[in-house]
């Protein structure tokens, strides 16, 4: 099969150069790399952003300080106006006022300012101390702002903030794969 799928591939992508209406070099390929110019067009629908990157996830909360002996890494792909990103972050030391919402803070563009449609994300988090009856850890994406939201989420029991006073300092880790609209 691989043999037949290999000659299938080959002369799909025997395409060396594709220009547009113009005349104008629209498409190559070159050592396997495709090369778009200008974007790809659907319609009334243009695709001319395509990024990737890494990021570093960061926790905040009015009054808190958090040290820097945590850590923070993440990767992202925005194609349009859809950013995916992944993270793992971990909390350092935890000082001041640990009493208000926890955020994580820094993601790499902008949530799309929205107020009909709110989008969250399920986290994956370890040691950290959600109330009775709690079992999820949710982020929400924070219109016109880099931040997610940190809430509980349980069986019957709604949801409520999450605050650095539930993290246990240098042993809080928080894991997740987001997807989110961005402004441009």
């Amino acid at each position: 099969y691989s043999t037949i799928w290999s000659r299938v591939m080959t002369s799909i992508l025997k395409v060396d150069n594709i220009k547009d209406s113009a005349d104008n070099q629209a498409m190559s390929i070159s050592s396997g790399v495709v090369t778009i110019n200008n974007g790809i067009n659907w319609g009334n629908e243009n695709l001319t952003s395509y990024r990737e990157g890494t990021w570093s996830p960061v926790f905040t909360s009015t009054s808190c300080t958090f040290g820097s002996n945590g850590y923070s890494v993440g990767t992202y792909t925005k194609i349009g106006n859809v950013c995916n990103l992944q993270f793992r972050m971990s909390a350092g030391t935890i000082g001041g006022t640990t009493s208000n919402q926890a955020f994580i803070s820094g993601l790499p563009f902008t949530v799309k300012n929205t107020t009909d449609l709110i989008s969250a994300t399920m986290l994956y988090c370890i040691y950290i101390n959600l109330n009775t009856n709690f079992y999820f850890l949710a982020g929400y994406h924070m219109p016109n702002t880099t931040t997610l939201a940190l809430y509980q989420n349980g069986d019957n029991g709604g949801e409520t903030t999450v605050t650095p006073a539930m993290f246990n300092a240098n042993a809080t880790q928080i894991r997740g794969s987001i997807t989110y609209q961005t402004e441009a």
